[in-house]
């Protein structure tokens, strides 16, 4: 018996000892069960613990093969199970961000070894909080640039902006992102990503949906941050690694999601940074060229678009928000306004002339040399004959620049076959071969 369905999800849906799949239908999700559980148990894997977010599904499992779901006290009535480290609430189909602090730390006066026990506790791959999470990673990272010791505790302004990150983690459990980011009936998907940089670089990237009415829906599907280095950069650099992070992240998403898209686009509010990448790279200087390189091979079917900072999703994590904003952001989870609809009109960014663009390599004017008086060169086959062609062709030349004929040389020149050779020698040195080959 052929199990295709079986072996795909085996090898590609498949973490360990778990395997996480789904399906367009119940029927396929029953068919694709049934091949699952002939096919492991020929190889005596028996598989177990059966969760879906179809009552219809779970029908045909027997309550003894079916994952116990875990009573989330912070959550209210809901049940969840926990799917590689996340809380997934089957009957919402949602996913939940638990953090559970530690009330007894709260009383006391924090130290960098503390911060980094609660820090550790956060568990969100997908970046789906990410706002939140960074002003722990920022305080973190003020407490090194302090040179704070371990079990010190920590200045009294820090303490208190960490007791008020630790009062709005408490209420993260309120936030319910929905599982699946496709919809029905859609007509067509795309892949847009955003990208940011202050203090931080920021990106993130959402599945847009286009419905036959003309509308269209995005959901956020990943995102990625990171805090810049302690040593100094340029806001256009910056920008720069950011955009260099996107087309990687970009690189990875695109082939995870195993999807046909209509088109993919990239979307960043610097300038600089969209004025580098329309760049010959021989023009740029070597950090922006490395940089520039790789998005330009990466990205070459994809397109690049200029966004403004307020309709940026990237640019809300460069200045980090709280729970309480961030459970009701349309921007963070919708994305931009204007992509809400299947025809959006796209902001053109102003030109940046190249006198005011950093990073670009000095060009150095030389003098046009003209290879015109070397087109006898071909009819000549001896050196030694050039050279006495062109001792004449410059006796000549010296004579007509002097107005009192007495003065005129007669005889050839001193040592004109140097002259020659030296006047011949340097225009074929500085020019290229092929540009010498006649025809």
């Amino acid at each position: 018996m052929v199990r295709t369905v079986a072996a795909r999800i085996v090898k590609e849906e498949t973490y360990m000892d778990d395997v996480h799949s789904g399906a367009d239908s119940v029927e396929d999700a029953i068919e694709a069960q049934q091949q699952l559980k002939q096919l492991l148990g020929q190889g005596g894997c028996p598989i177990h613990k059966w969760c879906s977010n179809s009552p219809e599904f779970l029908e045909h499992i027997p309550v003894e093969d079916q994952e116990k779901r875990i009573t989330l006290e912070e959550h209210g009535v809901n049940e969840a199970i926990k799917v590689l480290g996340l809380f997934w609430d089957p009957s919402a189909d949602s996913i939940l961000i638990a953090y559970c602090p530690n009330s007894t730390l709260h009383l006391q006066r924090p130290t960098k070894r503390t911060m980094y026990s609660e820090i550790a506790k956060f568990f969100d791959p997908l970046e789906l909080v990410s706002p939140v999470i960074v002003l722990a990673k920022l305080l973190a990272q003020k407490l090194w640039q302090l040179k704070s010791r371990w079990d010190d505790p920590v200045d009294e302004d820090i303490a208190q902006q960490w007791r008020q990150l630790q009062d709005s983690l408490s209420h993260l459990h309120e936030i319910e992102i929905p599982r699946r980011v496709t919809m029905d009936n859609v007509v067509a998907y795309e892949l847009h990503g955003f990208s940011d940089a202050s203090n931080k670089a920021y990106l993130f990237i959402f599945l847009r949906s286009s419905f036959g009415d003309g509308s269209a829906k995005l959901r956020l599907f990943t995102s990625k941050s990171k805090l810049a280095p302690l040593k100094e950069l340029s806001i256009p650099r910056k920008e720069l690694c950011a955009a260099l992070l996107l087309t990687r992240l970009v690189q990875k998403v695109s082939p995870a999601l195993d999807m046909t898209f209509r088109e993919i686009v990239l979307w960043c509010d610097s300038t600089v940074v969209l004025a580098w990448i329309k760049k010959p790279l021989n023009q740029l200087q070597l950090f922006v060229r490395n940089r520039i390189a790789i998005i330009q091979e990466h990205t070459s079917k994809y397109r690049w678009e200029y966004v403004r900072s307020q309709q940026n999703p990237a640019d809300i994590v460069s200045r980090g928000q709280l729970v309480e904003s961030l459970k009701h952001s349309s921007l963070w989870w919708n994305g931009p306004e204007f992509l809400q609809r299947v025809e959006y009109y796209v902001d053109a960014p102003e030109d940046v002339p190249d006198e005011k663009l950093p990073e670009l390599k000095a060009l150095v004017a030389g003098p046009d040399v003209s290879m015109d008086f070397l087109s006898f060169l071909p009819k000549l086959s001896n050196f030694r004959k050039i050279q006495r062609v062109v001792g004449y062709v410059l006796r000549f030349t010296a004579n007509c620049r002097k107005k009192d004929p007495t003065n005129r040389e007669i005889k050839p020149r001193i040592k004109p076959y140097l002259v020659a050779e030296r006047k011949i020698r340097h225009p074929i040195y500085h020019t290229p071969v092929r540009e010498m080959l006649p025809d």
